[in-house]
């Protein structure tokens, strides 16, 4: 299963609504970089899926950093265990439709982590605690 930008972004709001009131929770303003063989990892669409709760996402800058969102005003993961779905941030139209028609040049470069952390299956776990607010992440 490929997903996109759109589709990540989608899945995230569409949750939005889930998890409680948010002052009662423990949101963590995480930041780090996305590294593949090594390099940092530019445009990626990172979607934070907690066990219970409303999802966060991000996206790599140039350089591979990110900060992660939980609202607009808000930024962090909801604190404990949760599942990172990576997918490619397309820079415009027609890079979404190589996307989705699986040519987009970067996308074949990232063939294997983006089976293997693309979609609700990802083996990405991470646990998110407030005495860690830097989450480099490594997608060898």
């Amino acid at each position: 299963m490929r997903w996109t930008y759109t589709t990540a972004l989608l899945s995230s709001l569409l949750l939005a609504g889930c998890g409680g009131n948010s002052d009662e929770l423990v949101i963590v303003p995480i930041e780090g970089t996305v590294r593949y063989k090594g390099e940092p990892v530019p445009d990626l669409m990172l979607n934070f899926q907690p066990v219970k709760g409303r999802p966060s996402w991000a996206i790599t800058d140039a350089q591979g950093k990110y900060k992660a969102v939980y609202t607009e005003d808000r930024p962090g993961v909801l604190a404990g265990e949760c599942r990172v779905q990576i997918s490619l941030k397309p820079a415009t139209p027609d890079e979404e439709l190589q996307m989705l028609e699986g040519t987009h040049p970067r996308q074949v470069a990232l063939q294997d982590p983006l089976k293997k952390y693309g979609g609700t299956t990802t083996g990405l776990v991470l646990t998110i605690s407030p005495d860690r607010t830097t989450v480099d992440i490594a997608i060898d």
